[in-house]
C-alpha cells in the first residue's frame, strides 16, 4: 500500500543521502535527498538532524533557521542549545523571535551565560530594553557584576526619562 511505499522511498533516500555525503562528498545532493524525505514526513527526525548539520556546513542560514524551528516544534533535545543557535541566526533580523527564545532559555536556566550575553546585545533595542533590564538586573546584583549593573541602571534611567518625556 501507499504507506509502505513512502517508508521505502524514505529508506532509499536516507541511503542515497549517506552515500552522496560520505562517499561522493556531494553535500548538495545529500541535502536534496533529505529535503525529499521532509516533503513526505515533515518531522522526520533523521532528516531534520542531517539537514541541521548540512545547512550549517553550507551556511544556508534561512533554511537552517527553519530546520531548527521545526526541531524545536518536534521537541528535540538539547532544547536550549537549539534555541541558542536560532537566537544567533535571528538576533539581527528578527529580534522579537530572538527575545522570546532567550526568555524561554532563561526560564529553564536562569544563569545561562550565552543567553545573558545575547540579551546584552539586544539591550540597545528600545522595544525590549526595560524588560531586558528587569531580567539582567537581579543577575548582575547576585553575581556582583557592578560595572554591568551601573551601566544597566544608567540605561534604565535614560529609558524612564524618555518615557516620561513622551507622555
Amino acid at each position: 500500500g501507499k504507506c509502505d511505499d513512502t517508508d521505502a522511498v524514505i529508506r532509499l533516500s536516507e541511503i542515497a543521502a549517506k552515500l552522496y555525503e560520505e562517499k561522493v562528498n556531494d553535500v548538495d545532493k545529500a541535502i536534496v535527498q533529505h529535503e525529499r524525505i521532509l516533503k513526505m514526513d515533515e518531522f522526520n527526525h533523521n532528516a531534520l538532524e542531517c539537514l541541521h548539520r548540512l545547512y550549517r556546513k553550507t551556511l544556508a542560514n534561512d533554511k537552517l533557521a527553519t530546520v531548527i524551528q521545526r526541531r524545536l516544534d518536534n521537541g528535540d533535545q538539547p532544547v536550549n542549545e537549539l534555541r541558542a543557535e536560532l537566537v544567533d541566526l535571528k538576533i539581527e533580523d528578527d529580534p522579537d523571535l530572538a527575545f522570546e527564545l532567550l526568555k524561554e532559555i532563561l526560564y529553564d536556566e536562569k544563569d545561562n551565560e550565552k543567553a545573558l550575553e545575547s540579551l546584552e546585545k539586544l539591550l540597545p533595542n528600545k522595544k525590549f530594553a526595560l524588560e531586558i533590564a528587569d531580567i539582567l538586573e537581579p543577575h548582575y546584583r547576585e553575581h556582583s557584576q557592578n560595572d554591568k549593573l551601573a551601566n544597566l541602571l544608567r540605561v534604565k534611567a535614560e529609558l524612564n526619562e524618555n518615557k516620561e518625556e513622551a507622555m
